[in-house]
């Protein structure tokens, strides 16, 4: 990593292409942004295409605030105001992320609020100000603001997530759930909403919420593409606890095909992928759910 990482250093044409790499793709090195940052910032600033520059100004300064490099968020700041003026929003916004990375969340959240009252659609101050009453122990603000986000930006998965998160946090079971339903409306084919859902439904418990977890496993495992051992053990333990508060320890027909099949598939992924241990602890587990 370290002769690759010297190798991009001596082209700015490839160093530019991976900081745009690690930007698109959402990767969190900010100490690997920082190393070829501050080369390109120090060495090549001039060589910079001016489409390129302002960005990765930016991509730099969020990493060096991260890894507590603050003498360089200063200089891209600097370079980052000299540029935009201290009216723009956009450095308004990385004035505010100095004060969190400072700890000094008052000041951060008062440029956000007031950032907002200018413009509530603004999606990026939005979600900073969540993060600084989150960091301020304020979840249940947070919630609020989320919810009030959403409200506007329905389409925003990451923050839909993020709101059952705040909920599980919280013990609100139900508004979580509220929260995953959206989720697989807006994205029906992604089996990691409906296995959540199913996992909240049976911490809820009762017969009800119980039924709907069976009901969201099965979707679960008839879109995932891969083992899906988490459904699997989800629909034992549902029928499972079905079969406890039934009193007589009785369940359906359908109920009993349904936990013989899920007993089987995971009896089969582990034979054919586990050591010989696990495999006799998975029977001895998969023994209890007669």
């Amino acid at each position: 990593m370290a002769m690759n990482v010297a190798e991009l250093k001596q082209s700015v044409e490839k160093s530019c292409a991976y900081l745009e790499s690690i930007r698109v793709n959402k990767k969190n090195e900010p100490h690997l942004v920082v190393s070829i940052g501050e080369n390109l910032i120090q060495n090549h600033y001039k060589s910079l295409k001016e489409s390129d520059k302002w960005i990765i100004l930016e991509q730099v300064f969020v990493a060096a605030l991260e890894t507590g490099a603050y003498a360089l968020s200063q200089t891209c700041y600097s370079r980052l105001l000299d540029k935009f003026t201290a009216s723009s929003i956009r450095v308004k916004r990385l004035d505010a992320m100095q004060y969190e990375a400072l700890g000094e969340l008052e000041k951060a959240n008062r440029i956000y609020n007031k950032m907002l009252k200018e413009d509530n659609t603004d999606t990026a101050t939005m979600k900073r100000k969540v993060c600084v009453l989150l960091e301020n122990g304020k979840t249940m603000d947070a919630i609020g603001c989320l919810t009030e986000y959403l409200q506007v930006f329905m389409a925003d998965l990451d923050a839909w997530a993020e709101l059952a998160d705040l909920y599980l946090h919280e013990q609100m079971f139900k508004q979580a759930v509220f929260c995953y339903e959206e989720l697989i409306l807006a994205d029906p084919q992604n089996y990691h909403y409906y296995t959540k859902c199913a996992e909240i439904k049976y911490s809820i418990g009762g017969e009800a919420n119980l039924m709907d977890s069976i009901y969201y496993y099965s979707f679960s495992l008839e879109l995932s593409t891969v083992n899906n051992n988490r459904a699997l053990f989800g629909i034992c333990l549902s029928i499972n606890q079905l079969k406890q508060l039934s009193g007589k320890g009785e369940i359906t027909k359908e109920m009993k095909s349904t936990l013989l099949d899920a007993k089987k598939k995971l009896l089969s992924i582990y034979e054919k992928e586990s050591p010989v241990i696990h495999l006799k602890l998975v029977q001895t587990v998969l023994d209890s759910f007669k």
